[in-house]
């Protein structure tokens, strides 16, 4: 048994869970039971409709010490225990530890930003540019293993197929991902911005957006469509010629389907994705919401889009250098790791 430890609401988006249950997803089929522990729950649906068990325990996701976890690991004795959030504290992390050496179980951590030492068994962090050196300054001889690179990206299963979509000499569709929740309101700031020709732009609308309303009529009368509850996003993508997408998991995505990405940053956890995939020359990187503010931003981005709309031989070479990022297995790779370790 896997017993999963992550939050989704307006103020953090879904990111956090979405990618736990990509490997929850890969655990399964491995015949590995996988239980989420959740604040709210708000992705509670989505989580049992993959087949999988959540606990909701209806606290505060910032108090982590309130969370219970500690007296579920000796009720349940899982194998692993995998936590994902960026309100951890050390203290948490060490009580949650302690709890998992009694019932021999692994303490997992997800961290794409080394902020602290984290104590734990194992570490995961896909992101790109990450390297071994890094957690050695930051963890000494107290370092956990560790599971670094981006083909360990834990995407659904939908995106492991090596299929690309089609290639048009002038880019007509644009996907526009901003996240489960958009905490930044930027499809609204990019519908405001999108012009009326050439370009369709494609909204795909999170589970948590709060502009929903607003995002239905500022797409009248535009060429903007809105795509709610998506059931295959990789179809989505492979319809469309262009992304873009806030610096988060979704760019490993897009990457497996080499799809050419403009990307923005958000948060300072976003910022050292954003500018790696930029110095690689990978995607091009738009702005910084806090700099720029959301409505220059998105004017920023939709002159880049309609600028690479018009360049074929940019987008080839984007999607060229995007291949060798991920295969989209990564879920799979993090499953198969843990079972050898």
């Amino acid at each position: 048994m896997i017993v999963f430890r992550a939050d989704a609401n307006r103020e953090i988006g879904s990111g956090h869970v979405m990618r736990c249950l990509s490997i929850a997803d890969a655990a399964a089929g491995a015949g590995e039971s996988c239980v989420f522990l959740c604040a709210s729950a708000d992705m509670e649906e989505q989580i049992r409709a993959r087949g999988h068990e959540c606990l909701v325990f209806g606290g505060d996701y910032r108090r982590m010490e309130e969370d219970g976890l500690a007296a579920l690991i000796p009720a349940r004795r899982p194998d692993t225990v995998i936590i994902d959030s960026y309100q951890v504290t050390a203290g948490y992390l060490e009580s949650i530890k302690k709890s998992c050496g009694e019932c021999k179980s692994r303490l997992v951590c997800i961290n794409d930003d080394p902020l602290f030492p984290y104590p734990c068994h194992i570490l995961i962090n896909y992101n790109i540019g990450r390297s071994p050196e890094e957690y050695r300054r930051l963890y000494g001889e107290a370092m956990p293993e560790l599971i670094l690179g981006t083909e360990y990206a834990p995407l659904r299963k939908e995106f492991s197929s090596s299929e690309c979509g089609s290639r048009r000499e002038k880019a007509e569709q644009v996907l526009v991902s901003t996240g489960g929740a958009d905490p930044g309101h930027m499809a609204a700031a990019l519908a405001d911005a999108a012009p009326d020709r050439s370009l369709c732009w494609n909204f795909v609308i999170g589970p948590l957006n709060p502009d929903r309303e607003l995002l239905r009529d500022k797409a009248k009368g535009k060429n903007i469509l809105l795509h709610e509850n998506v059931r295959d996003m990789a179809a989505l993508m492979k319809s469309c010629d262009i992304a873009v997408s806030a610096a988060g998991s979704t760019l490993y995505e897009l990457c497996a389907l080499r799809l050419p990405t403009l990307t923005y940053v958000l948060e300072d956890n976003q910022a050292a994705p954003a500018e790696a995939f930029a110095s690689r020359g990978i995607m091009k990187n738009c702005g910084d919401i806090r700099i720029l503010g959301r409505q220059r931003l998105a004017e920023e981005l939709v002159k880049a889009a309609e600028t690479l709309a018009a360049d074929a031989a940019e987008r080839d070479r984007m999607a060229e250098a995007m291949a060798a990022v991920t295969d989209g297995r990564g879920a799979e790779r993090i499953v198969a790791a843990l079972k050898k370790r």
